[in-house]
């Protein structure tokens, strides 16, 4: 019997010999859709998709929540590729179980745009790197991560705990865009003023009013062109950046762990597949802020390394590699 390790090398494989072999290459392009609970995630899901389908682009929705839920059936009928995480939460238990529906995503549809609807006490980074697997992120593309608010709600978060205020804070503060929903629902003149605290308070995201989370799919992608990921350095606001370095020659051991090491403390994560001097195998890369991770790896694929962090000086860091 197969081991579930073996299993997921195998897939791993596969999806290379796919993805090598799909003429011109093909890359996916992500939306991060986070919020609190109840604040539309699922509304705005659902207009997003009517908008993609009307481009004619190939679609695939991955839904976070705790507890049973069960997909509208407008979204079923849209023939759209739906897959569920049910009763937990995406954080670092679980991100092999998204990078996993990524994976198999990619190998099965091929969808031009994934939507990935968060849990409503999901932290954003904690998706963003669960999508960058080491396979993949030469070949996905984040477009953006969408917070969405209820406004007549936000309007009391004094009144909630500490705890749940810095959840809606860390979920909103890593966001491209901002969502403010049920507009409807508060006198305007009190909504001007929450508006105003919310864009001063989160000054780097793009602040979109609704009601019914009717945002289009055009409005939120035409931002950013669709290039690859190895020709960009994406910036997720508040300073977070995801940097790509190709290696195009074998590395000293004892040089690399140094660099290591010697990394900035505001470079949170490190993944990759690396070949070192004097050594016919490939090794697999994954650092977590203490937590190191060097192992051989049978694959067949070009070393790279990508990182997590903010305010990341490529140029310097990547330069003390050799």
């Amino acid at each position: 019997m197969e081991s579930t390790k073996d299993n997921s090398t195998q897939q791993v494989v596969k999806c290379l010999w796919i993805l090598t072999n799909i003429k011109g290459g093909f890359g996916m392009e992500i939306f991060i859709i986070t919020g609190f609970l109840g604040s539309g995630k699922t509304s705005l899901l659902n207009h997003l998709i009517k908008d993609v389908h009307e481009e004619g682009k190939r679609i695939a929705v991955i839904m976070n929540e705790f507890g049973k839920r069960t997909v509208d059936s407008e979204l079923i009928q849209s023939d759209v590729t739906v897959n569920e995480i049910i009763n937990v939460c995406i954080c670092c238990e679980m991100k092999d179980d998204v990078a996993h529906q990524l994976h198999m995503l990619y190998i099965e549809q091929q969808p031009e745009i994934v939507l990935i609807e968060c849990s409503g006490i999901a932290h954003p980074l904690e998706v963003l790197d669960a999508c960058l697997t080491p396979v993949l992120s030469p070949f996905i593309t984040i477009r953006s991560i969408i917070g969405i608010i209820d406004l007549p709600e936000y309007q009391k978060i004094v009144t909630y705990s500490k705890q749940t205020q810095q959840l809606i804070d860390v979920q909103l503060k890593y966001c491209q865009d901002i969502i403010v929903n049920k507009l409807d629902l508060i006198d305007s003149c009190e909504a001007i003023n929450v508006i105003k605290s919310i864009q001063e308070q989160y000054p780097r995201a793009e602040t979109f009013t609704t009601t019914y989370g009717k945002v289009s799919y055009h409005h939120l992608s035409k931002k950013v062109k669709n290039i690859p990921f190895k020709n960009q350095n994406q910036n997720f606001h508040n300073h977070i950046y995801h940097k790509y370095y190709s290696i195009d020659k074998p590395v000293q051991m004892e040089k690399f762990k140094l660099w290591l090491q010697n990394l900035p403390q505001k470079v949170y994560r490190v993944k990759g597949f690396i070949t070192f001097e004097n050594s016919p195998n490939k090794y697999l890369v994954q650092i977590s802020n203490s937590n190191v991770l060097i192992e051989k790896y049978d694959i067949d694929i070009d070393d790279y390394l990508i990182l997590i962090g903010e305010k990341i000086d490529e140029e310097n860091i990547f330069f003390s590699l050799y």
